[in-house]
């Protein structure tokens, strides 16, 4: 029975262990990304086009709309002078509608314009005075037009056969933000309240001739996105109540009425579609709610028709867009600079990804006496919950060997043993290579297959007692924008307490998701309690356990781990081991080098934190030989402001900052 105890424990820690094979699946960055807002994204002549408010994407200057070719990002022309709204291919040609007056200086382009491959060209002149254009669709081979402008009886929507344009009747009577083809209907939503001089709120229906209602949809506000799933329409945005049901920003037509999903999600929906036989939908939401429970998603969610569930742990800002390419693939962009806890810049794609392994020992340090049993994690922080995540979990044979076999290719890790057993444990939780604290570990970088990757662990005393610690690890953190304490949320668990009396450890807690912990079978004496999470700073108290007592509510607040503690002074930082250059332009934009010495080879990695100790870039993590190095740190991506970057050489590591100025 004391055997599943750990093992329960265990899991609370937040896991995100991947499927078996070489292929997992996960969120990927797509280059360094943008530096603004996504807000639309198609797949053209095999490459991906994006657009919205940004002007550089991988660090090259692409004004408003930008390709990706698998590698990198390449202009269209000179791109355009206002923000895109929305991309669509027709005829062979790409269509991009938006607030923008020129593309690339071709007369007539205002609001709308097509790239053929090779210019910018002309479609219309009828968009000169207009507020700006929303949405794109092609239907029954003609191209729809929706967004803010009126012409006499064209009232926000308009068709463009290809050779000229019409109107819908009359059109509604405010802006257009969504269309849809939905086999023999066009379906448009927005924030308009009569349609052709009908009364028809938000959502309509038109057959290439008529408009009609969608069974009296009556949304209370604007509807941003629509989408189809199984062969039903959805429909997203601001509402709350929309077809006489109680909609949560989110509504499916079935039937011929209007039905929640699920119960709804927490906050407006911008994108819908249809991905690996689930319905998929994203936004400004942090909670999907199922009739049981409440899923903490971050901005994208999927339903398989019964239950909400998460990508991962989401991203850390508004999802404008999604988009599935034609390999399959799902593409989310938006304002977000984390996906998965990781870097990515504004657009993201969530896709197989390559695996390896990781292997090594489990010994006791000072001998070559392996650990009879335990636990090896993987893990690393998410950038913007600041959860510790497992992404691959292993246990330890007899002997101490482990191995590691579905670790995420070219991703930045930390290894964690635990023993087997909280009660009769022979060892307590360590980082590779022989530490408690997490700041001292040396981590990995998972280029290939790592071997000989060892945790030396400390013995412990089995003297179990009938005292009782108890407590609570506050984390001094909540994600950016999100209300609330986050108690019961994963990104509020995983601090490791400890136990130790007169310089052993004896015992260990894990804090859940309400931050609570307690250490059990402890014999009376005095205590050093030392509580470390990775992320953020460490704590110790002293305290006395009576003999069969309970020592209540040690409690400890840690903070969000400041990297400006032990910033050096600008010039050479000279240590036993390596000498640390300061970066050079300082300040720079958006280039700058970083140079380094080693003395003697070693496990060398280079991380780069923005002022709140996310981090936003990692290098070399692997063994190098003696010598001087050079980095080119691009920071394109990334705003202005102070940022660091630690040097690591077998657990030695010297921070310096620098400033980027834009």
């Amino acid at each position: 029975m004391k055997k599943y105890l750990i093992l329960a424990i265990l899991l609370t820690v937040s896991n995100l262990s991947y499927s078996s094979g070489i292929l997992s699946t996960g969120w990927s960055a797509l280059g360094s990304g943008t530096n603004g807002e996504v807000k639309a994204i198609t797949d053209y002549n095999g490459n991906i086009v994006i657009g919205g408010n940004f002007t550089t994407a991988g660090g090259q200057t692409v004004n408003n709309i930008a390709m990706w070719n698998g590698t990198q990002w390449m202009p269209l022309g000179n791109g355009l002078n206002g923000y895109v709204n929305s991309v669509k291919v027709f005829y062979g040609e790409l269509y991009v509608a938006g607030n923008f007056t020129s593309a690339s200086g071709v007369t007539n382009t205002s609001k709308l314009a097509k790239w053929n491959g090779t210019n910018w060209q002309s479609v219309t002149n009828i968009f000169l005075t207009t507020h700006e254009l929303n949405a794109l669709e092609v239907f029954n081979n003609v191209l729809y037009v929706g967004g803010e402008f009126t012409s006499g009886p064209i009232r926000n929507i308009i068709k463009y056969d290809g050779l000229i344009f019409s109107s819908l009747s009359n059109g509604v009577n405010d802006k257009v933000n969504a269309l849809l083809n939905f086999g023999s209907h066009l379906i448009v939503g927005g924030d308009f309240t009569e349609v052709n001089g009908n009364n028809i709120s938000r959502v309509a229906r038109y057959d290439g001739t008529n408009w009609s209602n969608v069974n009296g949809a009556n949304f209370n506000d604007e509807i941003f996105s629509l989408g189809i799933y199984d062969g039903l329409l959805y429909a997203g945005g601001r509402f709350t109540t929309g077809g006489g049901v109680q909609a949560n920003y989110l509504v499916c037509f079935y039937g011929g009425n209007w039905i929640k999903v699920g119960n709804g999600v927490e906050d407006r929906i911008y994108a819908i579609t249809y991905w690996n036989r689930q319905l998929v939908v994203a936004g400004q939401h942090k909670f999907s709610y199922n009739t049981t429970d409440t899923v903490y998603v971050n901005r994208i969610s999927k339903f398989d028709g019964t239950r909400w569930s998460t990508f991962a742990t989401g991203m850390n800002g508004k999802i404008s867009a999604l988009h599935i390419t034609s390999d399959s693939g799902l593409i989310a962009a938006g304002e977000f600079t984390t996906a998965g806890g990781r870097v990515a810049n504004r657009v993201a794609r969530w896709d197989t990804i390559q695996t390896v392994s990781i292997s090594g020992r489990v010994k006791f340090r000072g001998t070559n006496i392996g650990v009879s049993g335990g636990y090896v994690k993987a893990i690393r922080i998410d950038l913007n919950t600041r959860q510790a995540l497992t992404v691959d979990s292993t246990g330890i044979l007899p002997g101490g060997n482990y191995t590691l076999t579905k670790v995420r290719r070219n991703d930045t890790l930390d290894i964690l043993g635990f023993p087997a057993d909280i009660i009769e444990q022979d060892f307590i939780p360590t980082y590779h290579p022989s530490t408690i604290h997490w700041q001292n570990s040396v981590r990995l970088y998972t280029g290939e297959n790592l071997n000989n990757i060892d945790i030396d662990v400390d013995s412990v005393v089995n003297n179990p007692g009938n005292g009782l610690v108890n407590g609570m690890v506050n984390l001094n953190y909540t994600p950016p924008g999100f209300i609330g304490s986050g108690l019961g949320l994963a990104f509020k668990s995983s601090s490791i307490v400890y136990a130790k009396q007169n310089g052993r450890f004896i015992n260990f807690g894990i804090s859940n998701n309400y931050t609570s912990y307690n250490i059990p079978v402890l014999p009376a004496g005095n205590y050093q309690i030392i509580v470390d999470r990775i992320g953020y700073s460490s704590d110790t108290l002293d305290i006395t356990v009576p003999s069969g007592g309970t020592v209540n509510d040690v409690n400890f607040t840690l903070k969000p781990m400041d990297y400006r503690v032990g910033i050096s002074d600008p010039g050479i930082t000279v240590v036993k081991d390596f000498a640390l250059k300061q970066n050079y332009p300082n300040p720079f934009n958006p280039e700058t080098t970083i140079e380094f010495t080693l003395q003697e080879a070693g496990l060398v990695s280079l991380n780069l934190y923005n002022i709140l100790g996310m981090e936003v870039g990692s290098y070399y993590n692997t063994r190098l030989n003696r010598g001087s190095y050079s980095l080119k740190w691009n920071a394109s991506g990334l705003s202005s402001g102070v940022y660091f970057y630690k040097l690591n050489l077998n657990g030695i590591s010297v921070t310096k900052s620098m400033l980027l100025l834009k």
